[in-house]
């Protein structure tokens, strides 16, 4: 029929890509020796398109990344024409499954939600509270791990969606879920069935704390300090009222740890500011350390762009 291609296991991701009246114009297919299911597929920000489903397969076909557990979290990257460009794996020693949705975020990562099983071991950094837990995991453009999250909720059965997430406007993320649990866990209301048999939606909002980070650094300075806006475009503004110290030392680092931007000033008036052209960078995440004689505070910087979504 349509299917042009041998499979590689039992079950594997299939695309079809059609015009614009529905004519097959190419197909695609993706997988291991086990069973690779396709659950979500999402155009990126560079016109190409992301898949996220679920492997039982090792490496083999044309899947390169090993196999954490059971079955992981699978990704892969494909170009307009249906070329794979690369793949991840993302999983615990136990199963992941039900992945719900996969996104895009504003510095070109993309945010995956789904379902685990897993205790703590492997891509998986803290251990389920029930028996099934809501799983976030937070990769960069090119698929490696930044940070996962597990949504802790009560409850002795497994959720039955897939489990969904987004980034919202003010880069904090907001996690959605059909669960069956009471109180417990980060939910802190009861389930609208007195007997807990029952699904309910129930949805958290939660933020990256190291947005702002403080270290040693008095709780009145970290009140007088300014940093706008964020995220930015191209420019950003530090202000520091009252300040006291002689000199002031600014440095930005990208997420490689590699220094981009490095200012020492001398500090004359009680109110320090600085207005700094970063159009320079790519968008992304960046940090900046700031040093007033021996005090010290990190921030992220967000730079991003107004073509993204």
């Amino acid at each position: 029929g349509d299917y042009s291609h041998v499979n590689h296991g039992n079950d594997d991701y299939w695309i079809v890509k059609t015009d614009s009246i529905g004519n097959k114009q190419w197909d695609n297919d993706y997988g291991g020796l086990s069973h690779d299911d396709l659950y979500t597929i999402t155009k990126t920000n560079d016109g190409y398109y992301i898949l996220g489903g679920i492997s039982f397969s090792d490496v083999s076909g044309n899947k390169t990344d090993s196999l954490r557990g059971i079955e992981d979290y699978w990704i892969v990257k494909i170009d307009s024409a249906g070329n794979k460009i690369w793949d991840k794996s993302l999983g615990g020693r136990g199963a992941d499954e039900k992945i719900g949705n996969i996104t895009q975020t504003t510095d070109n990562g993309f945010l995956v939600a789904g379902i685990s099983r897993s205790i703590k071991s492997a891509d998986k950094s803290e251990d389920n509270l029930g028996l099934c837990q809501p799983w976030i995991v937070k990769t960069d453009r090119n698929g490696n791990l930044e940070w996962d999250k597990t949504i802790f909720v009560e409850g002795d059965d497994c959720i039955t969606a897939g489990g969904y997430a987004i980034q919202t406007g003010d880069h904090c993320f907001v996690s959605a879920n059909s669960v069956d649990g009471g109180i417990g866990g980060y939910k802190t209301q009861p389930n609208w069935d007195p007997n807990d048999s029952l699904y309910d939606i129930w949805i958290v909002k939660f933020c990256d704390t190291s947005l702002f980070t403080p270290v040693n650094m008095t709780l009145d300075i970290q009140n007088q300090l300014s940093i706008y806006p964020i995220p930015f475009l191209s420019d950003i503004n530090i202000k520091l009222e009252k300040v006291k110290a002689k000199f002031v030392k600014i440095t930005i680092k990208n997420i490689l740890g590699e220094t981009v931007y490095f200012d020492l000033s001398n500090n004359t008036d009680k109110t320090f500011f600085k207005n700094i052209d970063l159009s320079f960078l790519s968008n992304g995440f960046y940090l900046l350390e700031m040093d007033f004689d021996g005090e010290r505070i990190v921030r992220k910087l967000i730079k991003e762009s107004l073509l993204i979504n």
